[in-house]
């Protein structure tokens, strides 16, 4: 057994997928545990909370079509994402993103009857004007505040917002209905509330009650880390729309893209030890590049074949040409010999979305 993040992995269980490697695994189970925990802490009475799946984390089909079952929604950024959610049979979209040329909105438009355009500037919305709308199309707009710093080429600032809103009324068969931002690598709820805080102050001092009226939606995005604690973030996010929203904003819902939340702890990668080197090095049959995997970031590694409470420094090393291809310098081992099977847990998000075909090919999906 190995415990982490609150997760508990059998590991005898994925040794009889040893014959299978190089692969990811694809563990429907923990992404059911995820996400009834997601919508039993979303969950409220007062508010209404919509999630939308942002594809771009984990973009695996699987994924995606057992998403869209348990009535998520998807979050798409570019045609290639909308053909995906297309093949999840998704019912809700929300299409965002910078730089949407007239194809893919028009491919958007065509493809999904229950679809919300997150504009992305005011050149976007004349691009959407040239369309022709010929039913009523919802859109909202993303906005960039202090506290998107490092997101300020995304979205529109604050201060234009009552503009765009003004611009948008005059397009035909356009409706303005609400307001996107985002901001990622979030530990807390405190920059989404920050965020909250001067869209409340703006919308007071600039839209008239009728107009507030209006404004379907505040999407939060998403951005948060795999290890926060998603009913405190809840807490904090209905408590303050309670307190500061609820009335101004009447018929406002609140979307969210989870993403790396969701898909980080469903996917594991899974390798065998093709050789020993100098008795410090293994050399495993994939490579980092064809997961999509980065040493950057701490990842337990496990010889499932001789595990281990504690870990033990040991070079684990993909078969490319590259020196770089490198998985980690720690394992949990007793030992380590010719045909282990090494498992590398919690690999779901944006690993599998950014694998490619270096050198070797991209590992298959083994959904158990």
């Amino acid at each position: 057994m190995f415990k982490n993040f609150g997760l508990i992995l059998p590991l005898e269980k994925y040794k009889k997928y040893g014959k299978f490697t190089p692969a990811f695994l694809f563990e429907k189970r923990i992404l059911l545990l995820r996400v009834k925990e997601y919508l039993k802490a979303s969950k409220d009475k007062k508010i209404k909370i919509e999630p939308f799946y942002a594809i771009k984390s984990n973009d695996y089909i699987g994924i995606l079509r057992e998403l869209v079952k348990l009535g998520f929604g998807l979050d798409c950024s570019s045609k290639r994402e909308l053909k995906l959610a297309k093949m999840a049979k998704a019912r809700k979209i929300i299409f965002t993103g910078p730089g949407k040329i007239e194809e893919e909105l028009k491919y958007a438009l065509k493809n999904f009857k229950e679809i919300i355009i997150n504009v992305d500037s005011f050149d976007e919305l004349e691009r959407i004007k040239k369309i022709n709308l010929k039913k009523e199309i919802k859109i909202g707009v993303r906005i960039s505040t202090l506290f998107q710093k490092e997101w300020q080429r995304f979205g529109i600032p604050l201060k234009e917002l009552k503009d765009f809103f003004e611009r948008a009324k005059n397009i035909k068969n356009l409706k303005f209905s609400g307001i996107q931002f985002h901001k990622s690598w979030n530990k807390n709820s405190r920059p989404y509330l920050e965020t909250l805080k001067e869209i409340k102050k703006y919308l007071l001092n600039n839209f008239s009650r009728e107009d507030l009226r209006k404004i379907e939606f505040i999407d939060i995005g998403g951005g948060l880390e795999e290890n926060v604690d998603i009913f405190q973030f809840f807490r904090d996010i209905k408590k303050f729309w309670k307190e500061n929203l609820l009335k101004a904003l009447p018929n406002a819902k609140i979307f969210t893209e989870p993403g790396r939340w969701l898909s980080t702890h469903c996917f594991h990668i899974l390798l065998k030890v093709l050789e020993i080197k100098n008795g410090k090095i293994a050399i495993l049959d994939g490579g980092t590049d064809n997961f999509g995997f980065s040493s950057k970031f701490y990842s337990p590694i496990i010889n499932i074949s001789h595990p281990a409470k504690r870990e033990r420094k040991f070079i684990l090393a993909g078969n490319l040409c590259s020196v770089f291809d490198i998985f980690g310098k720690k394992i949990f081992a007793s030992k380590i010999e010719k045909g282990d099977i090494i498992l590398i847990p919690f690999q779901g998000a944006y690993t599998f979305s950014d694998s490619r075909d270096f050198i070797k090919e991209i590992p298959k999906v083994i959904e158990i």
